[in-house]
């Protein structure tokens, strides 16, 4: 099954998932299995997920109209005046 926050990289999953396990271990003092670790994930990713990849398109988008920007004005420096 694919899910929504699947990575590609198994210890990055990996450790995200220990790093839940742990955190709800000493909050709750109960402990929790792998599915619910990636019941959270899962979760988080279907709220979240598509609020931070559009954040990260937004910055993205801003910092290639700034290095536009800065490419006109190189441009426009190169001009020869008649």
């Amino acid at each position: 099954m694919i899910k929504k926050w699947d990575i590609k990289d198994e210890q990055i999953q990996r450790k995200c998932i220990d790093e839940i396990l742990t955190r709800l271990e000493e909050q709750d003092g109960t402990e929790f299995g792998i599915l619910a670790a990636e019941d959270i994930i899962e979760t988080v990713a279907n709220y979240i997920g598509p609020q931070s990849y559009n954040s990260g398109l937004e910055d993205a988008k801003s910092l290639i109209q700034s290095k536009i920007s800065d490419i006109e004005v190189e441009l426009d420096i190169l001009k020869t005046s008649v």
